[in-house]
């Protein structure tokens, strides 16, 4: 898939069903157009962002603000180098090490919500396990009360 870029929006070209499929990248709105040739396919995406910014205009409201997916990390240079050599260790790019390293972070994070959920569910489980507990013992308390020794008969 090749990229293309114009007033800081990315687009995607794809090939499908013999033709170009030109979309916007990044923003929410489904932005696509066709073109035929390879040649053709700057001025099109070109021209696809114009008339979406132009509709979304006409329709009053903010077209979307596309992320470039590009921004700086101030570090220092001692952190700076041990990861340029993690990342040479590891046969990447210092881009690549350090985005393995953001989504790694991320489904960190991921688990640990997920592990707070289980351990908030297991919780409630032993409330309600021991609230079920209590209730049989106030039922059989309850039995033992109302009966009487072998033999005997209420006074009622």
């Amino acid at each position: 898939m090749k990229h293309v870029e114009y007033k800081s929006y990315q687009g995607a070209v794809s090939y499908e069903d013999g033709r170009l499929v030109v979309q916007i990248l990044h923003i929410t709105d489904f932005v696509v157009a066709e073109c035929d040739s390879a040649s053709a396919v700057g001025t099109v995406f070109r021209e696809l962002v114009d008339e979406y910014i132009t509709d979304c205009k006409a329709l009053g409201r903010e077209p979307n603000k596309p992320f470039k997916g590009t921004f700086n990390v101030r570090v220092s240079p001692d952190l700076h180098r041990e990861a340029v050599l993690s990342a040479t260790r590891h046969e990447q790019t210092l881009n690549a090490w350090v985005s393995n390293a953001i989504s790694g972070k991320l489904s960190n994070e991921r688990d640990i919500v997920d592990k707070q959920a289980i351990k908030t569910m297991f919780e409630r489980f032993q409330i309600l396990d021991q609230m079920a507990e209590q209730s049989v013992s106030q039922v059989l308390l309850i039995s033992e009360v109302g009966k009487l020794p072998h033999g005997e008969k209420s006074g009622r």
